[in-house]
């Protein structure tokens, strides 16, 4: 509900404020990644509070606690997650695997030698182990599992 009031998303990098619209925020260590769907946020690295940089609707935005990277167009189909898919376009096999792991329960490892591979396509969420078993159809790897949860993508 929009109450008038901003809401603020706290990272360790720093922190998101927006007075209404759609944002999506990924934190991983102390990088994080704030795309804008719609209105416009602020975002506040840790040691710059009193600089903020406005993130406009439409665009993506990475920052530390110290400092912003450049702004960048936000990905498309950045928001298909709400419709329970991933969609990618000439993606990177080990960006793809980093991606589906927030999805997927389990460990998703790869050998250096495949993680270049490209990839495109979308993927429904709701069975991240097929698509598992699809990627080692459609491209030249093979899924050594230890358990069911546990799985390394090798050279086929």
């Amino acid at each position: 509900a929009d109450t008038g009031e901003p809401f603020i998303v706290h990272t360790p990098a720093g922190s998101i404020q927006a007075e209404q619209g759609c944002l999506m925020v990924c934190s991983k260590g102390d990088i994080t990644r704030v795309s804008v769907l719609d209105a416009v946020a602020n975002a506040r690295a840790l040691a710059t509070p009193n600089q903020p940089m406005q993130v406009d609707a439409g665009q993506s935005l990475r920052f530390n606690p110290a400092a912003y990277e450049r702004q960048e167009t936000a990905r498309p189909y950045s928001d298909a997650w709400r419709q329970g898919l991933l969609v990618v376009s000439d993606w990177r096999l080990d960006q793809f695997l980093l991606e589906l792991g927030r999805y997927h329960r389990g460990y998703l490892g790869f050998d250096a030698e495949i993680a270049a591979l490209p990839l495109s396509g979308s993927f429904q969420l709701n069975d991240t182990f097929s698509i598992l078993e699809n990627l080692a159809i459609t491209l030249p790897i093979k899924i050594r599992y230890r358990t069911r949860y546990w799985a390394h993508f090798v050279t086929a």
